[in-house]
């Protein structure tokens, strides 16, 4: 994917929204979403053979690519488990684990993440509770849905730092700071379940 003239994601972003919109831009909103779900799909198209499924690591700093990935996976996208890298205390984080957040600090995309996953009335009511100032909590039946496709892990950019010059080390590849966060998400994973499935790590910024 870093195949491109300008040398980082950004180039197919904008040349994917130019052929959408007609705008030579880097895509905001619905086709942000879009971009990133045909990018998935050209992942998906570039596995080896014999990989059926797979895991993907990603960050949750905002809700574009997990908003994708959840449309992705609708449409046909063999995605098993999404890790998710957050901040700690993050509104993401308590939506998984708690069902509810505070809607003082939430991520962007956050409503189209709801929307894909609950539907206009559940956004109506997060809308409201932002528009408030109010905690908001999800549907309780819908809880059960988020634990099953969805593992939070907290990971500092301390932890980052140590994953990036360890993976140089071991490995001599670069990490960029969101690859690295991803990447402590899915150990975390590992050490709790022992799965060693192979997991794609999702991120759209390439090394320096």
């Amino acid at each position: 994917l870093w195949h491109t003239p300008e040398g980082d994601s950004a180039y197919l972003y904008k040349k994917l929204n130019y052929l959408m919109t007609g705008k030579l831009q880097l895509p905001v909103g619905w086709p942000r979403v879009a971009v990133e779900i045909a990018l998935l799909f050209s992942l998906f198209a570039i596995l080896p053979e014999g990989e059926k499924s797979f895991d993907l690591a990603i960050t949750a700093d905002d809700l574009s690519n997990v908003t994708a990935l959840s449309f992705a996976k609708a449409m046909g996208l063999p995605i098993n488990l999404v890790i998710c890298a957050c901040e700690d205390n993050s509104a993401f984080w308590n939506l998984i684990n708690k069902g509810e957040f505070s809607t003082a600090n939430t991520p962007a995309y956050m409503e189209l993440f709801l929307y894909k996953l609950a539907g206009e009335e559940n956004v109506s009511s997060y809308l409201t509770a932002k528009d408030n100032k109010k905690t908001y909590f999800i549907e309780e039946s819908l809880i059960p849905i988020l634990s099953e496709r969805f593992y939070t892990a907290v990971v500092s950019n301390d932890r980052a730092d140590s994953n990036i010059s360890g993976m140089f080390r071991s490995n001599q590849y670069a990490l960029d700071i969101g690859a690295a966060l991803a990447f402590g998400s899915l150990q975390d994973y590992r050490a709790i379940v022992g799965a060693n499935k192979n997991t794609l790590i999702f991120v759209n910024e390439r090394p320096e």
